[in-house]
């Protein structure tokens, strides 16, 4: 890809991060894995120097919870219009993902497949 779209992933899951950064990358598109988040800060400041054209984010991590993370990146005025993708082994995955204000929801596990056509979905 000559101008790659860019990812940003984050999840608490360091194997499941290894995983998709590898699927993303061997696709051509740049990515940045955050092993969970220290802060909303510390998310705010790796968004603001990546400018990620979609994020994936974690719902269920140690220290911040993707729903605060979701609705503080949809809050702000140069971030909201980047698609963030919502995933999670959670039960009510779909139901957590509206009430965070995330644009879309992916369950883990997930098909392969799947993950790619809401990748695409979010950046054509």
């Amino acid at each position: 890809m000559a101008n790659p779209k860019k990812i940003l992933i984050v999840d608490d899951d360091a194997d499941h991060l290894l995983a998709i950064n590898l699927i993303f990358q061997k696709r051509g598109y740049e990515v940045l894995a955050l092993l969970g988040c220290e802060s909303l800060e510390h998310l705010e400041d790796e968004v603001r120097n990546f400018l990620p054209d979609l994020i994936f984010m974690d719902h269920e991590m140690p220290i911040i919870c993707g729903a605060d993370a979701v609705k503080m990146l949809k809050a702000h005025p140069v971030y909201k219009t980047i698609p963030i993708i919502y995933f999670s082994g959670h039960e009510r995955i779909e139901a957590l993902a509206r009430k965070a204000g995330a644009d879309h929801w992916l369950k883990k596990p997930y098909v392969l497949d799947r993950l790619m056509e809401v990748t695409k979905q979010y950046l054509s």
